[in-house]
């Protein structure tokens, strides 16, 4: 169901998600260049550059979240925010995203490579 209430904060989210991520990761390639080099590597990188990303715009889930309940079971901003909640949702909610992202990272080199190879001996 679309919620238009919930259009603002996601969009939000989004933004300030992509900005963090993009200072992040400039940040962690100019303290250890050393690692963009292999794929290993990237996803090093990766991993703490997503983390991050994800607890900095973590508000916005909170408030998208706030947004999108029911009518007829809507809870006040203060009844709705619960800091252990909102502690536990994001912190499992980062950790998932930055391990699928960086196994994500580790898988596609050697599958890229793999396809290539399949292509190769098969003539395309």
């Amino acid at each position: 169901a679309y919620a238009p209430q919930a259009y603002l904060p996601t969009v939000l989210r989004d933004i300030i998600y992509g900005i963090s991520r993009n200072k992040i990761n400039t940040a962690l390639i100019l303290a250890y260049p050393a690692l963009i080099g292999d794929t290993v590597g990237r996803a090093m990188l990766l991993f703490p550059t997503v983390l991050l990303s994800c607890i900095i715009s973590s508000p916005g889930n909170e408030l998208r979240g706030y947004y999108l309940q029911p009518k007829e079971k809507r809870k006040g901003f203060k009844e709705f925010f619960q800091p252990k909640n909102y502690v536990r949702s994001t912190s499992a909610g980062a950790i998932i995203m930055a391990i699928s992202l960086s196994i994500g990272c580790l898988l596609t080199t050697p599958v890229k490579l793999a396809l290539g190879a399949i292509g190769a001996a098969i003539g395309l």
